[in-house]
This record gives C-alpha cells, sequence and structure tokens, in this order.
C-alpha cells in the first residue's frame, strides 16, 4: 500500500512558521527550506502580513503623534513677520504705558536692555 505524502501549502507552512515563532523572513525561509518548501523572503513576509491582516492582528506598529499638552507659544520674529505682528506688539506696549505710565515703562526697558 502506498501513502501519499500531504505537503502544506505555500501560506499554511507560513502559517506554521508564525505559530512556531519563527517571525523574521531570513528565519522563515530557512524555517521553510527544511520543510522542503522553497519560497523568497519577500513571499513570507507577503503571506505574513497576509496572516496578520485577516486575523485582525496589527501587521507593524503605527507611530502615534503625541500631543505635546500645550501650543508652542509664538516667538517674537514670529510675531513681527505677521502681517499685524507690529500692529499688535505696539497694542500691547500702549497698554502697557496706559497701565504704569510712560516714565515706568521707559525705566522696565532700560532695565531689560542691559
Amino acid at each position: 500500500m502506498v501513502v501519499e505524502k500531504k505537503t502544506l501549502s505555500k501560506m499554511a507552512a507560513v502559517r506554521k512558521a508564525l505559530f512556531e515563532g519563527v517571525e523574521d523572513p531570513s528565519d522563515g525561509v530557512a524555517y521553510l527550506g527544511e520543510l522542503g518548501i522553497t519560497i523568497s523572503k519577500q513571499q513570507f513576509s507577503t503571506y505574513k502580513s497576509n496572516i496578520r491582516r485577516l486575523s485582525g492582528k496589527p501587521t507593524r506598529p503605527r507611530a502615534t503623534p503625541v500631543p505635546s499638552g500645550k501650543p508652542e507659544a509664538p516667538t517674537v520674529a514670529k510675531v513681527l513677520a505677521s502681517p499685524t505682528g507690529m500692529v499688535s506688539v505696539l497694542a500691547s506696549i500702549k497698554g502697557h504705558v496706559d497701565a504704569l505710565g510712560a516714565s515706568q515703562v521707559i525705566e522696565i526697558i532700560k532695565m531689560l536692555a542691559k
């Protein structure tokens, strides 16, 4: 009586390799070579991605931007470069002059200029 040897499809062989913990395509090609199955690294990688996609597992980790928590403060150069930048800076200075008086603002500017 002759018993036919049942061979695995390439997809089934890759599933078996993944089940055995073989994740790297180079290692997978070598593992499948031991089973008598010839496959390229690209084929192994494609089968692996398809198996993971169909099973609902992520194929590879995705980078997600992490919010910084607070918005970036505008720099003086950015403010002055904008069309309304100088106007807003002068309005801010005017508000300080009105609140503190001109002589106080001049003293503050002299102190900061040192």
